[in-house]
């Protein structure tokens, strides 16, 4: 199990010799919505001091979300996919997830592979409903 910054601490705050007084380190928390940075010094007095102000930005992972859902009112028309969204959210909501699942296992290599998000059936089967065969 990973510890946390809390729980790293709290094993050598009691200790008299602790070997990281005077180290810095750098605390990155990469969210689903934001990436936040944090810079911190251990002092010897069982504390943390902070070296900068903490900082992020928008930067993480769902601002990936947002051009896959353009391609998808690209490809489908925003009536359709508002429809789908608003009368099938279960599907649209495991269509989302499915990406989430693909973009927890992609790794850029350099190779120029595709990589396929698979529409589950339910959503399939909602975009049939709207369209006139």
């Amino acid at each position: 199990m990973r510890k946390n910054g809390n729980n790293l601490f709290d094993d050598i705050k009691n200790d008299d010799n602790n070997p990281l007084t005077g180290k810095k380190y750098i605390l990155i928390d990469a969210g689903g919505g934001t990436v936040d940075i944090a810079c911190h010094q251990f002092m010897n007095n069982n504390s943390v001091k902070e070296l900068y102000y903490p900082s992020g930005g928008p930067w993480g992972d769902m601002y990936v979300d947002e051009p896959f859902e353009n391609i998808l009112n690209d490809l489908l028309g925003n009536d359709l996919l508002s429809s789908v969204k608003n009368d099938n959210p279960n599907a649209y909501f495991n269509l989302l997830q499915n990406f989430r699942k693909t973009k927890m296992h992609f790794e850029d290599k350099g190779d120029g592979k595709l990589m396929n998000v698979q529409f589950p059936w339910d959503f399939v089967i909602a975009i049939e409903n709207y369209i006139e065969w």
